[in-house]
C-alpha cells in the first residue's frame, strides 16, 4: 500500500499545472432530467491564503478544484450545498445527487480534492498527481494506527478548510456580474460530504458558523459521525447522519477471535450509547437515519435503485427543512418503512 515518496520534478508539475490554472474554468453544459435542465460547470482556483502542505515546496499553495450543477435559466438566489468526496472517489459517482439538489433549488459544489486521487485532471488537461501515498502513514509501521489516527485529523481538517475556502469564492463569484454563477447564490451554505467527506463536512461545520446545516452520509471515526474529543458536538449546526446498521461480527470471526455472541452485543450497545450521547448534545438538533440494507456506497445516492432514491430523498429532506424552513418533511413522518429507522435527537422543539 507504501509508495516512495514523490520526486521533485512530480511535485514541481503540480505546483506549474495548479498555477497555469489560476482561474480555469470549464464551460458550463446543460443536462435535461425530470423537466430542469441542470448546467454542469467545472472551475479551478488557487487559494493564496493557505500553503499546500503536501508538496515541499513552500511557495505551493492549495488549489481549489470543484464540479458544480445548478439549474439552467435566469439566475435566481439559492443555496450554496457543498459537497465533500469519499477517499478515492470522483466527483463524477455523487451526480446523482448533485443533480437532484439542483433540481430541488440548490446550486451544488463537488469538492474534488486536490491530490488525493488518481486521474485527477485540472480544466486546462494538466493531470495531478496522487499524492496521498507519499504522505500518509505506513501500514506496516508498528505504530500505524496512533499515526494514522493523527494524520488523519490533519487530513479532515485541510479538507474542511477546503470547503470554507470553496465557500467564500464561490459566494463571492456569485455577489460579482460577469461570471456564470453571478446572482446565483444566496448568503445560506450547507456541508455535506460521503465517508471521510462526512467526517469532513461536520469538521467544516465546527470551523466555520458561515455553513447552516451538515449532512454525513456513512462517515465514520471509531463508530462516531466526526472527530471529537469527549461525547458533546462541537458544532452548533443542525446535523444529519445517514448510514447503515452499526455491523455484528460474524459467527466464524467471532471463532477466531475466541468471543461470544454476547460480546460482541455488548460492545455494539456501547457504541451505540456513544453516538447517542453525542448526536443529543447537538444544539441544534440532529437526526440519524438508518437504512438496513445498505452499504457503504449506496451512500453516494448513484442511480435508480430503492436504497439511492432514499438516500437522495431523506438528504433532500433535511435541508428543506433546515435551510427553507418547509415542515411535515418525510424526517417528521411516522414510521412506516421496517427497513428505515429516524432517531431525532437535541432540542424537545426538533423532535417534534
Amino acid at each position: 500500500m507504501r509508495e516512495t515518496a514523490m520526486g521533485t520534478a512530480l511535485i514541481r508539475g503540480f505546483t506549474l499545472g495548479l498555477i497555469a490554472a489560476l482561474t480555469g474554468v470549464a464551460p458550463g453544459h446543460a443536462q435535461t432530467g425530470a423537466s430542469t435542465r441542470i448546467v454542469h460547470l467545472t472551475l479551478n482556483w488557487i487559494d493564496d491564503t493557505r500553503p499546500e502542505p503536501w508538496t515541499h515546496d513552500a511557495t505551493d499553495h492549495r488549489g481549489i478544484l470543484i464540479d458544480t450543477y445548478y439549474g439552467a435559466g435566469a439566475p435566481v438566489r439559492a443555496p450554496l450545498a457543498l459537497f465533500s468526496t469519499g477517499r478515492d472517489v470522483a466527483p463524477t459517482t455523487y451526480a446523482d445527487i448533485a443533480e437532484a439538489l439542483a433540481r430541488d433549488g440548490y446550486v451544488v459544489a463537488i469538492v474534488d480534492h486536490l491530490g488525493e486521487r488518481a486521474g485527477q485532471r485540472l480544466p486546462n488537461g494538466a493531470a495531478v498527481p496522487n499524492l496521498l501515498p507519499s504522505v500518509e502513514p505506513d501500514r506496516k509501521s508498528p505504530s500505524f494506527e496512533q499515526q494514522y489516527a493523527a494524520f488523519s485529523r490533519s487530513w479532515v481538517e485541510l479538507r474542511a478548510a477546503d470547503l470554507t475556502s470553496a465557500r467564500v469564492h464561490l459566494q463571492g463569484l456569485a455577489a460579482k456580474d460577469g461570471n456564470d454563477l453571478s446572482g446565483r447564490l444566496n448568503e445560506q451554505a450547507v456541508a455535506i460530504g460521503h465517508s471521510i467527506g462526512g467526517l469532513t463536512a461536520a469538521k467544516a461545520c465546527e470551523r466555520d458558523p458561515k455553513f447552516s446545516a451538515c449532512a454525513n452520509l456513512d462517515g465514520l471515526s471509531y463508530s462516531l459521525p466526526m472527530h471529537v474529543d469527549g461525547d458533546t458536538m462541537v458544532a452548533t449546526q443542525p446535523f444529519l447522519f445517514l448510514g447503515k446498521p452499526i455491523p455484528r461480527l460474524s459467527d466464524e470471526t467471532l471463532r477466531r477471535d475466541h468471543m461470544t455472541r454476547a460480546e460482541d452485543d455488548e460492545i455494539v450497545a456501547r457504541m451505540a450509547h456513544r453516538f447517542d450521547a453525542l448526536m443529543q448534545s447537538a444544539k441544534g438538533g440532529s437526526y440519524r437515519v438508518i437504512l438496513r440494507d445498505a452499504a457503504h456506497m449506496d451512500f453516494a445516492g448513484r442511480g435508480d435503485g430503492p436504497i439511492a432514491r432514499m438516500v437522495r430523498e431523506y438528504l433532500a429532506a433535511f435541508l428543506d427543512k433546515h435551510v427553507r424552513g418547509v415542515r411535515g418533511t418525510v424526517l417528521d413522518a411516522e414510521k412506516s418503512n421496517p427497513a428505515v429507522t429516524v432517531t431525532r435527537y437535541g432540542p424537545a422543539s426538533e423532535r417534534r
